[in-house]
């Protein structure tokens, strides 16, 4: 199931107030978009680029949306600091820890060692049988490489989630990040396990059988470590 999906001990009313902290950011697939605040901003960003005649998905506008997305997150911070009489331009960040780099902890070794063994599955995929199903292979190729990509950053996510959570164990009863990321990926790692078993169980791909039931294998092994590492319950899908 792509796009948002609720965590079992999200409040449903939360879920579909802010549909867009439990989402994978396909939206094409999405079917809680008329409720995403998210991507109707997107959708209002696109249309002014292209009154404008740019091309919304160019760098310009990329850069541009970066830029007009800080902008907008200054002015909420200095609202919530000014409602509070904190002072943003003089605040002193002494104490303040530099996040460490993700290849610092293990897991996301694991996670980015995932990301590369998915981008080889999908160029072994490039060469295949002329009369193979397109429709078929490029659906699946398409779920394996946007989760196998995606899954290092949240991964990476996740652990800085937890880490701030065990200095500060309010946090969690507030919102639960690491635990809500964790779920997350063990949905998209559902969806990259359909994707193979179909590829897998599909004939003319016989002779790619062997590294796909490979790749199926590590893709389970890393869902059970990241069930474990992020207290991921046994309900991995609701919706």
């Amino acid at each position: 199931m792509t796009g948002a999906i609720r965590p079992p001990w999200v409040d449903i009313e939360d879920f579909f107030r802010l549909p867009f902290n439990y989402c994978d950011r396909w939206c094409e697939k999405c079917r809680l978009t008329d409720r995403c605040r998210v991507f109707k901003n997107e959708e209002k960003r696109n249309e002014k680029y292209i009154r404008q005649g740019k091309d919304p998905h160019s760098l310009e506008c990329a850069f541009e949306t970066i830029g007009d997305t800080f902008k907008e997150i200054r002015k909420g911070l200095s609202k919530s600091a000014k409602k509070f009489g904190i002072d943003i331009n003089n605040l002193d960040y002494s104490s303040v820890e530099e996040d460490l780099e993700p290849e610092t902890f293990e897991i996301y070794q694991l996670a980015l060692k995932f990301s590369k063994a998915g981008k080889r599955i999908l160029s072994d995929l490039q060469v295949v049988p002329e009369d193979i199903d397109e429709s078929l292979l490029i659906d699946n190729a398409e779920t394996i490489s946007y989760y196998s990509t995606a899954v290092p950053p949240k991964v990476y996510r996740a652990i800085l989630s937890r880490i701030e959570e065990e200095k500060d164990p309010e946090i969690v009863e507030s919102c639960p990040d690491a635990r809500n990321s964790g779920f997350l990926l063990i949905n998209w790692f559902d969806e990259i396990t359909c994707s193979l078993t179909e590829l897998i169980n599909y004939p003319p791909l016989r002779p790619m059988r062997e590294k796909l039931l490979k790749y199926k294998k590590t893709t389970v092994n890393l869902m059970e470590v990241i069930e474990v590492e992020f207290g991921v319950r046994e309900e991995k899908k609701l919706n």
